[in-house]
């Protein structure tokens, strides 16, 4: 049983900053966890994280390295929504695109842009064990380790990149239905990986998500406005945690109508 779904934003604090992870949103339960990079206008990761063997992944907490803070639904999904859409609508030139195999259950698809003076990269990371596994896709500004793939990486065509990036997609179109697709995605990924046949990944819009989340955020911004004016029987305490949510909401909106 997969249980209740829970949000979260993570800070590093570390004192390190080299080793810092950059600020990002989680939905968690004790089976799977998903995570999006908080600034999303500069680079999308979103990655995957599943337990097997009936192991079980403990609630985030806050550490002397980490600050954790619980957030709403809404406030996941409209980041996790834009990093998906960006993803989806990116431009893929006739660059160059790889196949890289560490061993049958670690795989990277990789793709650089051809544009020198506006260098973008794509990577979706696999890796399979038997307790866990790993997905990752990540898109973001530069070429980086560009060299290693040229020299051990396989090159394949664009249309086979293609191939993974849709399914991928599709794959994590809905966080809350990953983990029922999740056997059909690695069967299906695998065999791309081994070129015995084609998938053809059905992508389905982000729009329609994106605009029902603008729409939960902004009835939950009105019901909390309405309840700080009209109820006085309130904590402060209450208070405090319903501006603090109202302050999350506004800044999740501002995104939206940033992007739209």
């Amino acid at each position: 049983m997969i249980g209740e779904n829970k949000y979260f934003y993570i800070k590093d604090i570390s004192a390190y900053e080299s080793r810092r992870q950059p600020p990002h949103l989680m939905m968690w339960n004790p089976v799977y966890s998903v995570e999006v990079d908080e600034d999303v206008d500069w680079g999308q990761r979103i990655e995957l994280s599943t337990f097997r063997l009936n192991q079980k992944d403990k609630r985030p907490a806050s550490t002397k390295y980490s600050r954790v803070t619980a957030v709403i639904k809404e406030v996941f999904y409209s980041h996790y929504t834009l990093a998906l859409k960006y993803i989806h609508e990116a431009i893929i030139d006739d660059g160059e695109f790889y196949l890289y195999k560490h061993s049958n259950d670690f795989f990277e698809i990789q793709y650089y842009s051809r544009d020198e003076k506006d260098k973008r990269s794509i990577q979706i990371d696999f890796r399979e064990g038997v307790e866990y596994l790993m997905l990752t896709v990540d898109a973001r500004p530069g070429h980086r380790y560009r060299p290693k793939f040229r020299k051990d990486a396989v090159a394949i065509t664009d249309e086979q990149f293609r191939q993974f990036l849709n399914l991928t997609i599709q794959f994590f179109y809905d966080p809350d239905s990953m983990f029922m697709l999740l056997e059909d995605y690695i069967k299906n990924f695998k065999l791309l990986c081994a070129g015995e046949t084609k998938i053809e990944g059905l992508i389905i819009s982000v729009s329609k998500s994106f605009e029902e989340i603008f729409k939960q955020l902004d009835q939950r911004k009105e019901y909390i406005e309405k309840r700080l004016i009209e109820n006085d029987a309130d904590s402060n305490i209450d208070r405090v945690k319903l501006r603090g949510e109202l302050e999350g909401i506004n800044y999740a909106v501002k995104v939206i109508n940033m992007n739209k």
